[in-house]
């Protein structure tokens, strides 16, 4: 407790000392310019700077490259501003086409495109998912209880929630073994007699009784969309998700993008940012790549009763069921749906979406379809949330953004 105290005060003081030079600025920024003298004038001025003042601040404070964020409503974008600098050599600000990696953001594209293939009636959510595979899927522990198309959806198959497991080890293993994913790999992975199993991989409780947050469960999905559909995971998003809501700037593949619209990828070490190379993670659970521009059209669809511009991605009924809680899940904060999360106590109670933290990039959405509206932000760094300052940072971009949404 001692330790973390003195890091609140630390990050409290930061702010302080950010706040003060930072309207310092803003004062001195005031004097030297022309500014008309109507109140109205005066106060619509006020109001922008001390928005994007927060933004500022969070940028500084959670060391944030970029920001690219937008709020939409009903079917267009009613607000855009990009912060900051998506490349720094040489530089380049922010555009509503610059495109980010958005880590797990990716989970309810997956999720979109295993509910397509429910829609067409090729199985049912509490199959058994052995039932369409050539190999074995069962926790250990447990191993008389099926694994089903929901539990891998709302994160209650039981594979494990470990971070270290979920995100360092499997992004080793793909990296190592990427001709192999995501089969054999996420056989090997996650079966007793495959050759990178470990015990804790599943977890010590009935499948479909609490919550593990898995990207395990994301590759199985990945796995059984090419089963069900006899495409590569990837061609099928293409084909029936991207193409469809004209996201050109989308792909699950850096090699697939154009280098002019990728926002350069960073990691810091106190005020000092050092590129990182464009690598591809797991393309189901994190590997999607894309833009402010683009992702607006797939949302669109969400808060638009499954239609964009014309196209049926989703039956309304779909999008119902993909929006409730599943098993009964009561976490106060976030409950899981069918790729998506409900955030409790925020933005208020219909609010729906999902996070994403990867190498080089982090993101986030949030949808309430009952009053149709949406925002998105995507940053081009990973974000370490043992951090108290990035902690701090990007709660403090949420509050500013939500706050803004409500001007519209």
């Amino acid at each position: 407790m001692k330790s973390y105290g003195g890091k609140f005060l630390l990050v409290f003081a930061i702010i302080l000392l950010l706040l003060s030079s930072s309207i310092n600025a803003v004062t001195i920024s005031y004097q030297n310019e022309k500014i008309s003298s109507s109140k109205a004038n005066q106060k619509i001025l006020s109001e922008n700077l001390d928005f994007d003042l927060r933004i500022k601040l969070a940028m500084r404070l959670g060391y944030f490259p970029s920001v690219s964020a937008c709020i939409i409503k009903n079917d267009s974008i009613v607000w855009y501003s990009g912060y900051g600098k998506a490349k720094l050599f040489p530089k380049k600000e922010p555009t509503p086409d610059t495109i980010y990696p958005i880590g797990s953001i990716s989970k309810p594209v997956t999720a979109t495109a295993v509910m397509q293939l429910w829609e067409q009636g090729l199985f049912d959510l509490d199959d058994d998912i052995n039932n369409y595979l050539d190999f074995n899927v069962r926790n250990p522990n447990y191993p008389e209880t099926p694994i089903t198309f929901r539990m891998l959806l709302a994160h209650h198959s039981s594979l494990t929630g470990d971070k270290n497991l979920n995100y360092w080890y499997l992004s080793y293993l793909y990296f190592t073994h990427k001709k192999d994913y995501p089969l054999p790999l996420v056989k090997e992975i996650i079966t007793p007699e495959g050759k990178f199993y470990k015990t804790n991989i599943w977890k010590d409780f009935i499948p479909g009784s609490t919550t593990a947050y898995s990207n395990f469960n994301y590759i199985l999905l990945e796995h059984l969309i090419e089963v069900l559909s006899g495409q590569s995971f990837s061609d099928y998003c293409k084909q029936n998700i991207f193409e469809p809501l004209n996201m050109s700037n989308t792909s699950f593949c850096f090699d697939d993008l154009k280098d002019k619209e990728l926002a350069g990828s960073y990691q810091n070490i106190g005020s000092i940012y050092f590129p990182i190379p464009y690598v591809d993670v797991g393309y189901s659970y994190g590997g999607l790549k894309t833009s402010i521009s683009d992702f607006s059209h797939y949302v669109m669809a969400y808060i638009g009763e499954g239609m964009w511009n014309g196209f049926r991605l989703l039956k309304e009924s779909t999008i119902d069921m993909m929006l409730t809680i599943q098993f009964g899940n009561t976490s106060s904060y976030s409950r899981y749906c069918l790729g998506w999360q409900r955030f409790g106590g925020f933005q208020g109670s219909s609010t729906f979406g999902h996070t994403g933290h990867t190498l080089g990039g982090s993101g986030v959405i949030f949808m309430n379809t009952t009053e149709n509206f949406a925002q998105i932000f995507f940053i081009n760094r990973y974000i370490d949330f043992t951090s108290p300052r990035a902690i701090f940072a990007w709660f403090m971009l949420c509050d500013s953004f939500a706050t803004k949404t409500k001007e519209f």
